[in-house]
């Protein structure tokens, strides 16, 4: 997690900002707390997604494949008053963080946003709803600085994801993006159809958000 110092944005289960704290503490189980979240669907031309298989640096489910990238905003004045560009800010910076995919290669209008999801993944569940799209704005408040903890001697099995995901998709040809995976963070990516998608999601570890999205949706559906 190379986020671990940074401030998450607290939400309640309506998406209304409550607080801030630390990536690292929002995430350990013995403290995991509901946060602000996206996750990235990015397919080609000929409807196949981009899916990176997670690095084993990752303290939150390593060597788990999952969709195109999956990350959260931090807390800014735009987080209340227009937390939708917000998030897409904040992902084009992480696809080309995790990937390398250029700001000019996937632009602020090509992200479409689909839906929001309230999920929470320990080791022993995973569930999820929808809350829908009508996302509001709200006044900006001040929150104190919150405490973090000592990463040192925690283990992947200590930590589990509790969000208010913002879905977002892409559709771009495959042959205009850079795709330079940091290995610090992706331990493979590649494009797969849905029959190669299928089979991955029966065979291999999977990320809990992935599975229970898939509950609701066929992300392989949007753009047809």
């Amino acid at each position: 997690m190379d986020n671990f110092n940074k401030n998450l944005i607290i939400v309640d289960d309506t998406d209304k900002i409550i607080g801030s704290k630390k990536a690292l503490v929002s995430h350990h189980l013995k403290t995991l707390t509901l946060h602000r979240a996206f996750s990235v669907f990015l397919f080609s031309s000929d409807n196949k997604m981009l899916v990176q298989k997670r690095s084993l640096d990752k303290f939150v489910f390593p060597e788990h494949w999952g969709n195109t990238c999956c990350s959260h905003p931090f807390l800014s004045e735009m987080s209340f008053n227009d937390p939708l560009s917000d998030v897409k800010i904040h992902a084009i910076k992480r696809l080309q963080y995790e990937l390398g995919i250029k700001e000019n290669e996937v632009g602020f209008d090509d992200l479409l946003f689909k839906e929001r999801i309230v999920y929470i993944a320990r080791p022993e569940k995973s569930e999820g709803k929808f809350i829908g799209t009508d996302i509001k704005s709200q006044e900006i408040e001040i929150f104190p600085e919150s405490q973090n903890i000592m990463k040192e001697g925690l283990k992947s099995e200590d930590f589990g994801e509790y969000e208010v995901d913002y879905i977002l998709f892409v559709k771009k040809n495959s042959s205009d993006l850079t795709i330079k995976p940091n290995p610090s963070e992706v331990m493979e990516a590649r494009w797969v159809s849905k029959q190669e998608f299928d089979i991955l999601f029966k065979n291999e570890k999977i990320v809990p958000w992935v599975r229970v999205l898939c509950q609701y949706i066929d992300p392989f559906s949007y753009f047809k």
